[in-house]
């Protein structure tokens, strides 16, 4: 596998639906990564993303962030979805609000948390938090903020994804109104549009895996091709424009290797075969569902939506080994008009944990 470490160099929009505006994710998932690629893997060679879908080269990790501070990168993973906070709830005293809103963990928790379903907090920092307690309650005082500001820091949790980047912080999602125009009247209308920003100090990468060489160049190819040409909505104006910052190795980024496992940590969307319905409904399985649909733009002046299906996200623990598949989400009629299908990106990416 290659980490691909992705420096943002605009604002980016992943769109989905909410109440009162257009809402964007802060990372793209791996059925939009995959998506995109293949149309861009298309431009270069010469397979179509339709025979990309049926027969893939390559699997791919939804995106996840990292971060630098004191010249050092923090790269981050999905917290496991069957984490127990019981012991450290009770030895620190913390809420569970706080404790459930830690989606990340830090590259130097990653094998605590490959090895358990424990919370991965290093025995030297469960130690000076504690020494850090007792300390302040010894003068009267309530350590609870001094130890949630720990958590959010160190897991990028609560606030630490939600303050604004020229504070200082790493990222931000802000909200813009905007107004659409009918051509055929002077009458306008206007809508909320969020867009997500990276500060200096941030970005997000992603972990893939190939058949061979062959499909390494042209992924990387394809993914730099994806960088000059954007992500998300608003290309045209210059939004969701990336360049990859480095390349590393699973070695070279401390992933750690645990063949003889017998669970898999799914760090990308996930969309199962009838076959592999056992693995989810055993009981050492946990897991959560994501709602993914959307609107598709083939040209002609064609646009529908797909299909919606459920698909696993990311974080879920699924017992044995997965695959996927990339179902069939083709709009009724859209077939006849593009002359191909619309399949959703369903192949799993994970690592082996216990």
């Amino acid at each position: 596998m290659k980490a691909y470490l992705i420096k943002p160099l605009s604002q980016i929009h992943i769109g989905y639906a909410l109440a009162d505006r257009e809402g964007t994710e802060l990372f793209p998932r791996s059925d939009t990564l995959a998506a995109a690629i293949a149309i861009c893997w298309n431009q270069i060679f010469e397979e179509t993303p339709e025979e990309i879908f049926r027969n893939p080269p390559f699997r791919v990790s939804s995106a996840m962030p990292w971060v630098k501070t004191d010249d050092e990168i923090r790269l981050f993973l999905p917290m496991r979805k069957d984490v127990d906070f019981k012991e450290i709830e009770d030895s620190l005293k913390l809420r569970a609000k706080v404790l459930k809103k830690i989606k990340w963990v830090e590259d130097s928790y990653w094998h605590k948390m490959f090895e358990s379903k424990k919370f991965p907090l290093a025995d030297e920092d469960k130690d000076e938090l504690l020494r850090k307690k007792e300390q302040v309650e010894s003068e009267g005082k309530s350590a609870r903020s001094e130890i949630e500001r720990f958590f959010k820091e160190k897991f990028l949790a609560g606030n630490m994804l939600v303050k604004k980047v020229r504070r200082g912080k790493y990222f931000a999602v802000e909200t813009n109104q905007r107004v659409t125009v009918n051509r055929l009247s002077p009458v306008s209308e206007t809508f909320f549009f969020n867009e997500a920003y990276f500060s200096d100090k941030a970005g997000f990468w992603i972990l893939a895996d190939f058949d061979d060489n062959s499909a390494e160049n042209k992924f990387r190819a394809a993914l730099e091709l994806l960088g000059d040409t954007g992500i998300g909505a608003d290309r045209n104006y210059g939004k969701g424009l990336f360049k990859i910052e480095k390349i590393l190795s699973d070695d070279q980024i401390g992933l750690p290797r645990k063949d003889d496992a017998d669970k898999t940590l799914l760090l990308s969307l996930w969309a199962p075969t009838l076959d592999e319905k056992d693995a989810v409904l055993n009981d050492s399985s946990c897991w959560e569902l994501l709602m993914r649909g959307g609107w598709i733009a083939p040209g002609r002046g064609v646009s529908a939506m797909r299909k919606p299906i459920w698909m696993f996200a990311e974080g879920s623990v699924i017992a044995g080994n997965v695959e996927g598949h990339a179902p069939d989400v083709t709009p009724p009629g859209l077939e006849v008009k593009v002359g191909h299908k619309v399949y959703r990106w369903g192949y799993a990416l994970g690592v082996k944990i216990r």
